[in-house]
């Protein structure tokens, strides 16, 4: 076992792989792995996997593909995505960071100080800018704050910049499934159940990625379905979800229970993909797959899409 796990997630056309490794590279706290889930590993995964082969890097890499969903190839499914990267990490904590970000030296020791303590842990980005990169949208949650470390609600854990003890996805089973279809609202729902099973959720504005946060050239170009609530604004891609869950106030596990974390883990872990077929490792997974086959923001037939 490794103290950290850091897991990417993409669904981007053009992620910045290199930015991650390299940033990764150059971290002072060494004992780590790194886990990359690819929604366009088919159609990348020789590039990709020469890339890593070619930066002569000092810690474990595993490049994989999303476990089976009803999305595929149809919209995007983050919670789907970050569910797989758990099933394979080893490490005693789990570190998130967005596709398109660079990661200073003490990013992964800042982390920790706080994981060490129990906490889970929302980081902030700042937008990166060149002459070539052109940056994104601002945290708001600095003004917030008031630039200060506090403990802060679920609503505060956003997705490009978080981690967590590793126990506390057992413990609540991971990410939750039913917001797959595009993209929003994994982080904050996981961050409530969360809170509920006890875990306490820290803001540290120091430990910041710097990142494009446009997402621009994804596949969730697609335009969301826009659910919205009474008063007919919309709001994020899957607010009304995320108000449900504020209502449901003693749920911790996510609604679609199809998905075992603790036993996914068992039933593929070892010799993880290394030795194995990953043809035949996923095939394994396929029965974690919701069989819902209706999308419940407009009971649209997924499988019409």
């Amino acid at each position: 076992m490794v103290k950290i796990t850091v897991i990417q997630c993409t669904k981007r056309k053009e992620p910045k792989f290199e930015w991650a490794l390299e940033s990764l590279k150059n971290q002072t706290f060494k004992d780590f792995e790194y886990i990359i889930v690819d929604g366009f590993y088919d159609e990348r995964k020789d590039d990709v996997n020469e890339l890593i082969r070619s930066l002569d890097l000092d810690f474990d890499v595993r490049y994989i593909k999303d476990k089976p969903c009803r999305w595929k190839g149809k919209r995007p499914a983050l919670c789907n995505a970050r569910n797989t990267g758990l099933i394979f990490a080893n490490g005693e904590h789990i570190v998130f960071h967005d596709d398109e970000c660079k990661m200073p030296p003490d990013w992964l020791e800042k982390h920790l100080s706080w994981l060490e303590q129990g906490y889970i842990v929302a980081g902030s980005w700042v937008p990166y800018k060149s002459e070539n990169e052109i940056g994104g949208g601002i945290d708001t949650r600095l003004g917030t704050s008031d630039g200060q470390t506090s403990f802060v609600g679920g609503g505060w854990l956003y997705g490009s910049n978080f981690s967590f003890p590793f126990e506390v996805a057992i413990n609540i089973n991971g990410f939750d499934e039913e917001l797959d279809g595009e993209m929003g609202q994994d982080d904050i729902s996981f961050g409530i159940r969360a809170e509920r099973r006890g875990y306490k959720i820290i803001y540290d504005h120091s430990i910041v990625v710097h990142c494009i946060a446009e997402f621009h050239d994804a596949v969730s170009e697609i335009p969301p379905k826009n659910i919205v609530l009474n008063d007919g604004i919309p709001h994020f891609s899957n607010e009304y979800y995320t108000q449900k869950l504020l209502g449901d106030t003693d749920r911790f596990l996510p609604y679609v229970n199809a998905f075992n974390l603790p036993e996914a883990r068992d039933l593929v872990r070892d010799p993880l993909l290394f030795g194995q077929d990953m043809e035949s490792v996923f095939s394994e997974l396929e029965k974690y797959i919701d069989p819902n086959p209706v999308d419940w923001r407009d009971q649209e037939d997924i499988s019409n899409l």
